[in-house]
């Protein structure tokens, strides 16, 4: 199988339906091999009885789920085991660059073993202010601990060669996924290519300051001190 398009849901029962919906139309049109592998992270918004719904609908489209809220990182750290795919594409389920990076995502990741979609490359983008901030915050914060020169750390879109993910153990389980996917990479000597690309406009995230800002600050310090 080509490519596999892994999408972490949590609390977004309208955005993920019409995000699955989306990328299943793009990938048909442009004749790829593919499956798309939902995983709902303990919603209580009624997400998984849609996306179960949805699923039975596609037949490329596969369904899972966590009993409890884990986290972004154990979640998608299912999704990475059950991917099929040569290639893996984590999307945010509300395609923050929309279905059509998937394929400029592809084609970057032949000369590269992970490719990111970047807010902050060359292009203006609407960012909430906000969510700007913070983010570049942490980003500086990544950069100062691990000489990473990646500007969109938190992007909602990456591309992974799917030796690259079985090269590599990740440990945490909430946000801090996003710097330490990049860490542990470029530790084993693989190349990371970070790409601009236009943004939607701004939705509301499962990322949240009061509580995950802490929890993901103190997870990066022990990244850093090899305690994750």
């Amino acid at each position: 199988m080509e490519v596999s398009i892994v999408i972490p849901i949590y609390n977004a029962k309208d955005l993920a339906e019409q995000a699955v919906r989306s990328v299943v139309r793009y990938m048909e049109s442009i004749c790829v091999d593919y499956e798309i592998l939902l995983r709902d992270d303990g919603s209580t918004d009624g997400s998984r009885e849609m996306l179960k719904h949805l699923s039975q609908g596609f037949e490329k489209v596969k369904y899972s789920e966590n009993v409890k809220n884990r986290g972004l990182g154990f979640t998608l750290k299912r999704l990475f085991e059950e991917a099929k795919g040569d290639s893996i594409i984590y999307c945010d389920c509300d395609l923050p660059f929309g279905e059509k990076v998937i394929k400029v995502l592809l084609k970057e990741l032949e000369k590269s073993d992970i490719v990111v979609a970047s807010r902050y490359m060359g292009k203006k983008n609407q960012v909430g202010i906000l969510r700007k901030i913070t983010s570049r915050v942490y980003n500086l914060l990544c950069k100062s601990l691990f000489n990473v020169g990646i500007n969109d750390i938190g992007s909602g879109s990456v591309a992974f060669k799917k030796s690259v993910l079985d090269d590599i153990s990740l440990k945490g389980e909430g946000f801090v996924f996003h710097i330490e996917v990049f860490k542990k990479a470029l530790d084993k000597g693989f190349s990371i290519k970070e790409i601009p690309f236009e943004a939607r406009g701004w939705q509301r995230g499962s990322f949240g300051i009061i509580r995950h800002g802490l929890p993901t600050v103190i997870d990066t310090l022990k990244l850093k001190f090899n305690r994750l």
